[in-house]
């Protein structure tokens, strides 16, 4: 019987994982295996995560070159920031609707589950490895480079910083000299770029770096004045 069910995970070339630990193993298995190249698409809610953890198993040694590493996700992944610091090339993409892992453009895994389902296949088949990179190299292709602090103007840095000191919409409506309706326009548009879903998260994200940017820039914003620090 167990036989049986060996046989029935593993066809073709493919081998169906049954929990979301077996997929997080196998993930760290096909990052182990890497020479020279790793392609990740991360969906928003994937299973799978991307974390100092993982990353350190691509760190070249004394037995392997350094391992290109490019990574497409969703904006809203956790992670982003950090990928960016370790230097990885990272671009993001709302039009994500699996994970993909592919090492050398052989091994492969596919998830579309959960942290609690498991829904995933790993990929034995090098031809259709290759297939799939080249599906990873388009969506490369039509991904974003993530928004920075760098590349938001100067009233979105000083808005985002006035809504991480705690204020209210209306407070820094007064702040900046515009209507309330404005600020929130502005910070929908700040929250769908970047991903977070809630104001509290677009401030966690952004808030420090952008107040620390804008109040140390010649002539900027020095923080958020005492009258406007409650509604």
């Amino acid at each position: 019987m167990a036989e049986d069910n060996a046989l029935g995970n593993q066809v073709h070339g493919l081998e169906e994982l049954a929990s979301p630990a077996e997929e997080m193993t196998a993930f760290r298995e096909v990052i182990r295996s890497a020479r020279s190249e790793i392609l990740l698409a991360i969906p928003r809610d994937s299973s799978i995560t991307w974390n100092a953890g993982e990353r350190s198993l691509l760190r070249a040694d004394g037995t392997r070159p350094p391992i290109r590493v490019r990574v497409v996700m969703d904006p809203a992944v956790e992670g982003l920031g950090a990928e960016r610091e370790e230097g990885g090339e990272v671009r993001v993409s709302s039009h994500i609707h699996q994970t993909l892992l592919v090492a050398d453009r052989r091994s492969v895994l596919i998830s579309s589950g959960t942290a609690t389902v498991a829904s995933a296949v790993l990929v034995h088949q090098p031809r259709l490895g290759s297939l799939l990179a080249d599906g990873f190299d388009q969506l490369w292709d039509t991904a974003e480079a993530p928004r920075t602090v760098e590349s938001f103007t100067r009233l979105q840095q000083q808005l985002v910083g006035l809504i991480a000191s705690g204020v209210t919409d209306d407070a820094a409506a007064r702040a900046l000299g515009l209507s309330a309706r404005t600020v929130r326009r502005h910070l929908n548009r700040l929250m769908a770029s970047v991903g977070a879903r809630s104001r509290l998260e677009l401030g966690m994200r952004l808030g420090e770096n952008v107040a620390l940017r804008s109040a140390s820039s010649p002539g900027g914003w020095r923080g958020c004045p005492d009258r406007f620090a409650r509604g």
